[in-house]
């Protein structure tokens, strides 16, 4: 097994509603409310959360941000999409999922939709060699192939649905490896939902041969 240290991980939630909503100045007020509920702690006050009416029926936004914009959180009638960038020790992954089940309590549980769920991160080798054992398989000098990756997708029997996982060198970490992660589920995603797709997504990237660390703060 080849052990990398996270440098950089990234998440999205992509919520797409069943039905698109149209605008409800209710019903933003009452997102509004439970966000200002849930992120108060994250910093998040009522003059850091923007409503674009647009044409107000389907073509309408609220957003707002948290950790200096590393995290965007913005509704439409279309969807609700979730980002967070750069985390980077454990802590930073609890914060991340605390946030992401945040966004998901803005709503009702009841919320017809699809939830698809991303995630990227740059891992770094401890050793040259290490880097240079792991992607030597995916080389071939007698076809002229000098570089290359892997996408596969891993659903083990006691999983609903599939996970897409793909790696290759990272451009920004040297000695590094970018790998990218993603599922979908129907519904909204609680605490419980994001910690079986983090063991999910783990559990996929040892069948590779790879394991991410992340350090302590």
């Amino acid at each position: 097994m080849f052990r990398v240290s996270n440098q950089n991980l990234s998440v999205s939630l992509d919520v797409v509603f069943a039905t698109p909503l149209a605008y409800d100045s209710g019903r933003l007020v009452t997102v509004a409310k439970s966000a200002l509920e849930q992120f108060a702690a994250h910093g998040l006050r009522p003059n850091g959360i923007f409503q674009n009416p647009g044409d107000q029926l389907f073509n309408y936004e609220l957003s707002f941000a948290l950790f200096n914009n590393q995290a965007h959180f913005r509704l439409s009638g279309e969807r609700l999409f979730v980002t967070i960038q750069n985390a980077r020790t454990e802590v930073d992954v609890k914060t991340l999922i605390d946030v992401l089940v945040g966004s998901q309590k803005c709503f009702p549980n009841d919320t017809a939709c699809r939830t698809n769920f991303q995630a990227v991160a740059h891992g770094v080798f401890a050793k040259e060699e290490e880097f240079n054992a792991f992607f030597a398989p995916f080389t071939d000098l007698t076809n002229d192939i000098v570089d290359g990756g892997r996408i596969i997708f891993v659903k083990e029997k006691d999983w609903p649905l599939k996970v897409r996982l793909s790696f290759e060198r990272s451009t920004v970490f040297k000695n590094g490896v970018f790998v990218t992660w993603w599922t979908e589920q129907n519904g909204l995603v609680n605490l419980e939902n994001f910690k079986e797709i983090a063991d999910k997504f783990g559990k996929s990237l040892q069948k590779t041969g790879l394991e991410i660390n992340f350090g302590q703060a």
